[in-house]
């Protein structure tokens, strides 16, 4: 698939409610999400939070003036060490532009966001519930990154 071209930039307060929106249709996309109802108020709320702390960065995927996706990124210590590491939260792009270099442009500004704050590792994953998620565990083996175990969910 060829390449699109997109703008990758740091989320502000005015683009919560275009996060939100496409935020929503990850949560009905991944169907592993389907077990917490989506609360508008609660997803503004945290968005309103993350694009003010200096410990989270909301990067947003442009083409033109449509927001086509998003990674959400933290940066925290591990139980045993003072060193920072880097978690990606959520990563979503629309279905019609996967595998067209969306992702990877995310990916990319996560880690150079990363290295400006020191993080030694950076915590990523493919683990969004939606379909088999190969495209992006080729995405993130492509760019260095290698498995480091696996996520399980039991519902209570």
């Amino acid at each position: 698939m060829p390449k699109t071209k997109v703008r990758i930039s740091k989320a502000r307060g005015l683009d919560i409610l275009h996060i939100l929106k496409i935020g929503k249709e990850y949560h009905e996309e991944a169907k592993s999400w389907s077990i917490f109802e989506f609360d508008s108020d609660i997803a503004a709320t945290n968005l309103a939070i993350a694009v003010e702390d200096p410990y989270q960065e909301i990067f947003i995927a442009s083409v033109g003036k449509i927001i086509v996706g998003f990674m959400w990124c933290s940066l925290g210590n591990t139980v045993f060490s003072r060193e920072l590491v880097g978690k990606d939260l959520f990563t979503y792009v629309k279905p019609s532009l996967r595998g067209r270099g969306v992702g990877k442009e995310l990916a990319l500004h996560f880690e150079d966001w990363a290295a400006v704050n020191n993080v030694k590792v950076i915590i990523t994953g493919a683990n969004s519930g939606i379909r088999d998620n190969s495209q992006a565990s080729a995405m993130y083996e492509n760019l260095g990154y290698h498995s480091f175990g696996l996520n399980f969910i039991k519902v209570l």
